[in-house]
């Protein structure tokens, strides 16, 4: 959960000290600090770290922040590069729809790839932007949540494609990200104020 910028996160990757988040570029709009909430195992004191926003792409609508702590015991990895996805596929897209806790997670289907974004049967709501689209086949990522189309909800929800992702991630994450701005001059606090159901 991304409060400070109204909008939700997916852990792609997790190391000790180190974890990477990716969300939408839409939420990252001005110098507003940035504030995450992560669910864990067990309610720990809270622990001060560094919060960076590593990337950003407005084309694309996809952002990468590193967050200086870790290991996150949970993790959904990118897709290996020429997955594809199939109209009519069940797909699970999970976000923080009004900011509220726990997580929505709402089966859907690929309506449709149009100009290389996915379209799916049912819209994400306001929240969920830059959260998950997963394949539960396999627990891995296929998409970013972008937005939804007009009327609510008759419209179909809109995704940032697995393909744009791995562009997005060869362009920026390699070998070492290159830190584009640094949120925070002095570390800051990561709450861990609730725990992810069991």
């Amino acid at each position: 959960l991304i409060p400070s910028h109204g909008g939700s996160g997916v852990v792609i990757h997790t190391q000790r000290d180190r974890t990477w988040i990716l969300s939408a570029a839409h939420l990252f709009k001005g110098k507003k600090p940035i504030r995450i909430e992560v669910p864990m195992a067990k309610v720990a004191n809270p622990k001060k770290v560094g919060v960076f926003l590593i990337a950003r792409d407005a084309r694309r609508d996809l952002a990468l922040v590193e967050l200086r702590f870790g290991p996150l015991p949970y993790v959904a990895p990118v897709s290996e590069r020429g997955t594809t996805l199939t109209r009519g596929q069940w797909l699970l897209s999970v976000g923080y729809d009004r900011l509220r806790k726990p997580a929505q997670m709402q089966w859907t289907r690929l309506q449709s790839i149009s100009g290389g974004v996915p379209y799916t049967t049912k819209p994400p709501w306001h929240g969920r932007s830059g959260g998950a689209l997963l394949d539960m086949k396999t627990g891995r990522l296929v998409g970013i949540v972008s937005g939804y189309e007009r009327p609510y909800p008759s419209g179909r929800g809109v995704y940032v494609s697995l393909q744009a992702i791995h562009q997005f991630l060869y362009n920026y994450a390699r070998p070492t990200p290159r830190i584009i701005e640094q949120r925070f001059r002095q570390p800051r606090v990561l709450e861990q104020r609730w725990s992810c159901p069991t």
